[in-house]
């Protein structure tokens, strides 16, 4: 039986051939679509449990996919995007709306692996802590988690985080006291190390925020220590 259902989405039927070889091997299940509109209607049909997503496509945009698999309330499906451009700006881009980026030329092997971290992820049935709190719902201010549900309310309007975004809040929520470095927070919510740790942490820092602060007289609720890292404020 399959591990987990994978949709890869990508206009050159031989990257996915290849993609499909190695997660077959794997024991995962795969879904094909070469446009964005196929990529999307097997989302909501098959909900898989993670994308695979190639930027460049001949009717819509990957990122474009990932807007309207938000509209639909699939936001929680784990992307992977894959895709030839390779400078910063989209990648960056695509770290605020993906869980991950790895850039044309890949290697298989460690695509595969990726997509299995994000499903280890994913799978857990606690958010990575250090210090694990059994509580079902973390309230400061206006802010209220609801952990079994993965969701976030501010004044009761639902902020829509992805799964990396939900996983980064709650770890620093539960450990409020501590900072944590970049460095830190990579490896505990991406288990992995990594050269570019720091700018993949940045960006999601600064998309966490944007989503948490754009309410009207909205709290800071991730606070930058200087030289140090990143911490929740906790004096709210």
């Amino acid at each position: 039986m399959a591990l987990a259902n994978i949709l890869v989405v990508d206009d050159e039927t031989e990257i996915i051939d290849i993609i499909e070889l190695y997660l077959n091997k794997a024991g995962y299940q795969v879904f094909r679509a070469t446009t964005g509109e196929m990529a999307i209607n097997l989302a909501v049909h098959k909900r898989p449990d993670l994308i695979v997503l190639d930027i460049v496509l001949p009717d819509i945009s990957g990122f474009q996919v990932t807007a309207k698999l938000a509209d639909l309330g699939l936001s929680d499906i784990p992307v992977i995007f894959l895709s030839c451009r390779n400078e910063e700006e989209t990648i960056v881009q695509g770290l605020h709306l993906g869980d991950d980026y790895v850039t044309k030329p890949f290697s298989p092997s460690e695509l595969t692996a990726r997509v299995e971290a994000r499903l280890r992820r994913k799978r857990a049935t606690t958010t990575p802590s250090v210090a694990a709190e059994n509580q079902q719902q973390l309230c400061f201010a206006d802010l209220v988690i609801d952990l079994p549900a993965h969701s976030v309310r501010i004044r009761n309007t639902e902020v829509p985080l992805s799964t990396t975004e939900f996983k980064l809040l709650c770890l620093l929520v539960q450990n409020r006291h501590r900072v944590f470095s970049s460095e830190q927070l990579y490896e505990l919510v991406w288990h992995t190390q990594g050269l570019d740790d720091v700018r993949t942490v940045m960006v999601h820092i600064s998309n966490l925020r944007r989503k948490l602060e754009k309410f009207p007289d909205s709290k800071e609720y991730i606070l930058t220590v200087r030289g140090a890292g990143y911490r929740f404020n906790h004096a709210l």
